[in-house]
């Protein structure tokens, strides 16, 4: 599990630390670096096993990613994990060229029981760690790198999942591409892959699925997977545009209590299936280590939202080196989190990003007693939480 996340000039993120915990919330208003931060996790992450160029999501070229104004070429990384072994700390310090989209490894460190530091350059457009998990032959060939360190580095920081999710794409019917096996794409699409992948391989796992979906939506009688004309898309893309190609598939249809036809899933309600996303991670035979959201309120219900955060609670609870790291604007989300759960994200007057976890805060600390943290947020503002506490003396 990631302790700590350190990042140095990422968009907005001048110089951000933070604290974490299994299940992770931010908060804060607009603009305030929230994106940021899970963004940059995933880059961080993604590192492991992609290319640095394909590391950072999204559409970018040259130095678009860098903080504006830093005198800077570079970003940096740097995180504290905690596994079977212990603590450890692994970072990367990026460069980018002027054009293109294109991204260079400058320094990429470890720090554990074995304490090395530099683990130093096979090939630019890398990580080490990155190059060795691509090609696990040449493993070896570098004794500066041990084995156990690129496996420590990928099991603490690899397998990770970005949600910003859409009905549509859930809905969509999706090619049984192996190498999305146990996965969903950012936009949701997979998921009727990813429910096929749950029946066929432990029928037990598939059948509390749907008992525990049919708990929440007792109007729903069965959940069905019939073959169907599909899509089929690249798998893990760092651009969310997926390029759909036609094939054969899987399809999500739905047996409502007291009816004869199916509904497909274009048809269901939003929130029907943001809920059978997040039970299909639940049950998923290999859960995601990282599951970064944004936004889960959003086509829920607010009486739907204390199931999916119990469904990812449950998700932490049930697979302990899974981590979940959020955002949201509902205080209705705040209400289901302990204080040191969550972080405030402000953008300062100099345009610098602060965070601090709400277990830091006066007035949260003089009102937790009394009121949920969303009722605490909603009546005293960013502004109150953030406020440093006054010491002994000062007026």
């Amino acid at each position: 599990m990631i302790r700590r996340f350190h990042v140095q000039n990422f968009k907005a993120l001048r110089d951000v630390s933070l604290d974490l915990t299994p299940l992770h919330v931010l908060i804060g208003p607009n603009d305030s670096g929230k994106t940021s931060i899970l963004e940059a996790l995933a880059a961080f992450c993604r590192s492991v096993d992609h290319s640095l160029a394909e590391s950072f999501l999204g559409t970018w070229e040259g130095r678009d990613l860098v903080t504006a104004g830093s005198g800077s070429f570079e970003l940096g990384f740097e995180a504290e994990a905690e596994d079977q072994q212990g603590k450890l700390n692994y970072g990367l310090r990026i460069r980018f060229p002027q054009e293109a989209r294109q991204a260079q490894l400058v320094e990429e460190t470890f720090e554990g029981n074995s304490t090395i530091e530099n683990l130093g350059l096979i090939d630019p457009a890398m990580s080490s760690v990155g190059w060795l998990t691509k090609n696990p032959s040449r493993t070896g060939s570098f004794p500066q790198i041990p084995a156990s360190i690129v496996e420590r580095v990928r099991e603490a920081f690899g397998n990770l999942t970005v949600l910003r999710w859409t009905a549509r794409n859930l809905a969509m019917p999706s090619a049984l591409n192996p190498a999305r096996r146990y996965r969903l794409e950012t936009a949701g699409f997979g998921l009727p892959s990813l429910l096929d992948t749950i029946l066929s391989e432990n029928r037990q796992l598939f059948d509390a699925l749907e008992a525990r979906f049919r708990a929440i939506f007792p109007q729903v009688e069965t959940l069905q997977l019939p073959q169907s004309q599909a899509f089929d898309a690249p798998v893990d893309p760092a651009d969310s545009v997926l390029p759909f190609s036609k094939t054969v598939g899987k399809a999500v249809r739905f047996k409502f209590v007291g009816q004869e036809q199916t509904v497909p899933a274009s048809q269901a309600s939003d929130g029907l299936l943001y809920v059978l996303g997040y039970l299909a991670l639940l049950y998923s035979p290999q859960p995601p280590r990282l599951l970064l959201i944004e936004e889960p309120e959003n086509g829920i219900h607010p009486n739907r939202l204390r199931e999916v955060l119990g469904i990812l609670r449950q998700l932490i609870d049930e697979h302990p080196g899974t981590q979940v790291i959020m955002t949201t604007h509902s205080p209705y989300v705040l209400d289901e989190f302990q204080p040191e759960e969550v972080t405030l994200c402000r953008k300062l007057p100099d345009g610098t990003i602060s965070t601090k976890r709400l277990s830091e805060s006066d007035t949260v600390r003089k009102q937790i007693d009394v009121f949920t943290l969303g009722e605490i947020w909603t009546a005293e503002g960013d502004e109150a939480i953030a406020a440093e506490t006054q010491k002994a003396g000062q007026p």
